[in-house]
């Protein structure tokens, strides 16, 4: 099992390298896969395209901001934690309030959550 190591140095062989000078190949120039380059012209895409204010007129004349606004009402909510919730309802729609929790949470965690996680 050991014998391979017992070999003595008269048994090893020296391999001959090839030298730079010997092994040389004449070089060829590298061949490119690549197309050559073509100028292309481009059109100008420095020029912004201006709306006409007509058009931006007309878009908003059909809509009277201040008149929805005032018809828009914001509710705010103030909870034990300390949150702020305000929720906006557009016209013609009903308010519900928020409902209120079951006395027990569905999961509880080992550590306290944030106000705004419960």
């Amino acid at each position: 099992l050991f014998d391979c190591f017992g070999d003595s140095e008269s048994s090893i062989k020296d391999l001959k390298i090839k030298s730079d000078e010997e092994s040389s190949v004449p070089e060829k120039p590298p061949v490119s896969t690549k197309r050559p380059h073509e100028e292309v012209q481009y059109a100008d895409t420095s020029k912004k395209v201006k709306h006409d204010e007509e058009d931006v007129e007309e878009i908003t004349s059909d809509m009277n901001l201040d008149l929805l606004a005032s018809r828009i009402v914001i509710h705010t909510l103030e909870t034990h934690e300390g949150c702020t919730h305000e929720v906006a309802v557009p016209p013609n729609h009903e308010y519900l309030p928020l409902s209120q929790l079951p006395a027990e949470p569905a999961k509880q965690y080992s550590f306290i959550l944030d106000p705004f996680q419960n």
